[in-house]
């Protein structure tokens, strides 16, 4: 209990303040007692008041990280699905010149070494090419091969190089060709 006087603490079984000498009496004390709870009370409900508002807040910020992460996530995998998808649709395909002979994939891996796949997308976003680069096992020759989509699951071959070289409209290409699917 606290002395209405002075403020000092006064124990409960005083007559008098021990600070001031001011006379205490017993309606006094409850008045005092009372009013001491019923503070107590409004601070404690105060300081749970603002840890929910707090643990609120840091709630809200936690799902919003969240729901970015998850977006972010969405679209990485979207994005990766989609170059796997191009990157199989070719190496799963059979050459129309050799309809019996077996994919792409099959081939090229076997023909040769450090065997590189990868897709660029277009900037139209609707078509891109896949990328092929390999060392020709037999000669060590770098072989690139560029498959490009013209639509749904269908490509022309635009680039066909040996060693830097467009061997598109070359001889050259039929015996590779051979080589592979021959």
């Amino acid at each position: 209990m606290v002395c209405r006087y002075c403020g000092n603490d006064i124990r409960k079984d005083s007559k008098y303040c021990s600070s001031c000498g001011a006379s205490i009496d017993e309606t006094e004390l409850q008045e005092s007692s009372e009013m001491t709870d019923t503070l107590s009370f409004d601070l404690d409900a105060q300081a749970r008041q603002k840890k929910k508002k707090t643990m609120g807040l840091v709630i809200v910020f936690l799902a919003v990280i969240l729901v970015a992460a998850i977006i972010a996530a969405s679209m990485f995998l979207t994005s990766f699905l989609s170059e796997w998808n191009m990157i199989s649709s070719i190496k799963n395909a059979v050459p129309t010149t050799f309809p019996d002979a077996g994919t792409w994939g099959d081939a090229l891996d076997e023909y040769c070494d450090d065997t590189n796949w990868n897709y660029v997308k277009a900037k139209d976003e609707e078509n891109g090419y896949v990328d092929f680069k390999g060392k020709i096992k037999d000669t060590g020759e770098e072989l690139y091969i560029k498959f490009e989509f013209t639509e749904k699951n269908r490509y022309n071959i635009t680039e066909f190089e040996v060693d830097d070289k467009n061997i598109i409209n070359d001889s050259r290409i039929e015996k590779i060709a051979n080589d592979l699917f021959g």
